[in-house]
């Protein structure tokens, strides 16, 4: 079976997804406290976590969909709920997932 590439190499989006995770953790505590620090708003922080949390959930949806995974099902359904999660998750054992349907 041929595998694909991720759409953005994984020493890019693997960042990106923490990051991703970091700044929602940050900018809800933020919101929760009603503190600003200049122009980082909580709003601007909350922002920043959702363009990175998605880019990072669509590219491994993507993925997903496009490699020959076991169980693909039980990724994508937690992939949505809890996704930043996951999408680390994922990228981390990415390469022994693929391997493993291979066999």
């Amino acid at each position: 079976m041929k595998t694909h590439h991720l759409l953005i190499p994984k020493n890019i989006i693997l960042p990106i997804s923490i990051l991703g995770f970091i700044f929602t953790v940050i900018g809800t505590l933020l919101k929760l406290s009603h503190w600003s620090f200049g122009i980082f708003t909580p709003n601007l922080v909350l922002s920043m976590s959702i363009v990175f949390s998605l880019l990072s959930i669509f590219v491994v949806l993507l993925d997903i969909i496009k490699n020959p995974i076991k169980n693909k099902f039980l990724w994508i359904i937690p992939l949505l709920f809890v996704g930043n999660i996951v999408s680390m998750i994922y990228l981390i054992n990415r390469e022994s997932h693929i391997r493993r349907a291979l066999r």
